[in-house]
């Protein structure tokens, strides 16, 4: 026979590691046994059930409660990962493992909304800086690929574009390869449609203008 504590924690590992075996691995039971309190629990939550332990003990809230002092304590390691590399930063799993072995009673659900929730308030965003360019100041470049129906063939076409910031004046050409010499080119034809040469052009890291593995600019270009 199981305790309400028993089945919170079988609950409690199996939305942690979605998985019967792991869960009856840790607890030393049968997966079976796993299943079956877990049945049951859906079906008491899908109100085709008022108990989930015999002899009329219905279900209760357990007292794994989120306290204000675990929530500060999750809070403060939450914290703490701000100023850690990635692989070191600690995962709602690890506090949650951590709060248990300070002694508190907190099922790993409850541990891993809060950290859900904290991360929506205080995690990184996303920001976008609007930028003013000065006329003629630079230029972008990049690659996009088209498919074209030419005389009842489709063919892949390369789309070299480059945009004016400041005046959002679009320039494209077509060409059959995106390599170095077609870089070249759709520079040399950009440069006589403006008249001029920027001061600065921006590139998205594209094979033929950039050398990851060097990190720098095709100096060949």
């Amino acid at each position: 026979m199981k305790t309400m504590a028993d089945v919170r924690r079988i609950v409690d590992l199996y939305e942690l590691h979605k998985s019967y075996k792991k869960v009856a691995r840790e607890l030393n039971i049968s997966r079976n046994t796993v299943k079956k309190y877990l049945h049951q629990v859906k079906d008491v939550q899908e109100g085709l059930a008022e108990e989930i332990i015999p002899k009329n003990r219905k279900i209760v809230q357990p007292s794994r409660v989120l306290t204000d002092l675990v929530r500060q304590k999750i809070h403060q390691y939450l914290e703490s990962n701000l100023g850690r590399p990635k692989k070191q930063r600690l995962t709602a799993k690890r506090i949650w493992e951590l709060l248990i072995q300070d002694g508190h009673k907190i099922g790993y659900t409850s541990v891993k909304d809060e950290v859900v929730r904290w991360k929506r308030t205080n995690g990184p965003r996303e920001v976008f800086i609007l930028q003013e360019p000065r006329v003629g100041q630079r230029a972008e470049f990049d690659w996009g690929e088209v498919t074209l129906n030419i005389a009842g063939v489709w063919q892949k076409f390369y789309l070299a574009v480059f945009v004016l910031p400041f005046s959002l004046y679009r320039f494209a050409r077509l060409y059959h390869r995106s390599a170095r010499l077609e870089v070249i080119q759709a520079h040399i034809e950009f440069f006589r449609e403006i008249g001029s040469v920027p001061d600065a052009i921006f590139y998205d890291r594209m094979a033929a203008a950039y050398d990851s593995r060097k990190q720098q600019f095709n100096d060949k270009l």
